[in-house]
Order: C-alpha cells, then structure tokens, then sequence
C-alpha cells in the first residue's frame, strides 16, 4: 500500500551559505570513483547501480544513497539521475540514507524516505555486480503554505527496485568488460519496505 511522506519545500536565500562541521560518519566516505589499475589488483569490486524518480521538475531530482559496510564502516554514496558505476571494498551493505532531491523553479525540495525502507547486498571481491533500479513513482498532492515556515506537500510516492540488467546498452556492457575482463552479473539489492517505519505529517 503506499504511503503519505512530508515533501518539505525551502526557500533558497541567494548567495546564502552556512558551512557545516561534518558529522563522524561523513568522514568515512570512501572514494568510489574505478580506477582498472586498482580493480586488476582483485581486492574490490566494482558495482552497477540505476537510480530515477518521477518528479515533476524542470531539472531530474537527485537519488542519493549511502550504503555503509557492515565489517569496515566505511560509506559510499550515490548521487544520479540514472546510472552510476562505482568501485567499493567487498562486504556486505546496508542502506542508511536515501534522500530525493532538487530544485523546483525557485525553490530546494528535498524527500527523506530512509526511514520507509531497508536495503542491503554483499559482494565479493572481482565482482562485476548489476545491483539493480532504484525506481520512485510519486503522485503530487496540494501545496500547504505556512507563513511562519516553509511551504509542505503530501506526496503519494512507491519505491522498488527492478532488475534492468536485459536493458543496458550494449556500448555500456562492451565498455564495462573492456575495463573489468567481465561481463556483469544480476546481484541485486535486497529491497524491502520498513514495516516498522512510522509517518506523520
């Protein structure tokens, strides 16, 4: 059944910037980017991942994602609007942040929907590992307006993953083996909604 969530709506103040202190976990941001030197070395993997929502914005909204390893804690994150192809250590991994957002016009929107589901995978290292579509279908509800607050909107919205490994362009594939020695392989994400989640407005 899906669900309401608060789509918080902020005002951007122009030009307007507070530096924040990040937090402890924010440092164990791994660097993801592959590199085919590190990878032939056989001690990470490399993982395909697709991302997308249909909001309705004038630019695509972002899909980001902080997956953090079990064993190590070390995070990565993922911010797309459609494919990502990233290099991380083997492990086992579990969702601790999923966030949509973007700009609407003039303003910074902005959905968090960690608490609504649990994610998580393994791979090992060598892996060539398709992990799957994170897709979201939203349904706009009023705009509510607060004079002494930013402006909120219902959002009817359902997140799932799919398995579109059949649909990757074969230009993306051939580059894939040229990088890694090999084809990738379905290894998708566990996904699942929280049951325990609670929603209020």
């Amino acid at each position: 059944m899906k669900r309401f969530f608060l789509f918080a709506i902020f005002l951007f103040a122009a030009g307007c910037h507070i530096p924040t202190v990040p937090s402890p976990d924010m440092l164990t941001i791994v660097e993801t980017a592959f590199d085919p030197a590190v990878f032939a070395q056989g001690r990470k993997a490399a993982v395909i991942i697709e991302a997308t929502n249909d909001l309705p914005s004038e630019d695509p909204m972002l899909n980001n994602l902080t997956f953090k390893n079990r064993r190590t804690g070390e995070l990565f994150y993922i911010s797309t609007t459609g494919r990502e192809v990233l290099m991380i250590s083997p492990g086992e991994y579990d969702l601790v942040k999923f966030v949509i957002s973007g700009s609407m016009g003039l303003t910074f929107s902005e959905a968090d929907l960690t608490p609504r589901y649990r994610a998580s995978f393994s791979v090992k290292a060598g892996d060539v590992a398709y992990l799957g579509r994170v897709k979201t279908h939203v349904v706009m509800g009023k705009k509510e307006y607060d004079n002494f607050g930013p402006a909120t909107q219902r959002v009817r919205s359902h997140t799932f993953l799919l398995n579109g490994i059949d649909s990757l362009p074969a230009d993306f594939i051939g580059r894939i083996e040229r990088l890694t020695g090999k084809k990738p392989t379905s290894n998708l994400i566990e996904w699942r909604k929280n049951a325990s989640a609670g929603y209020s407005r």
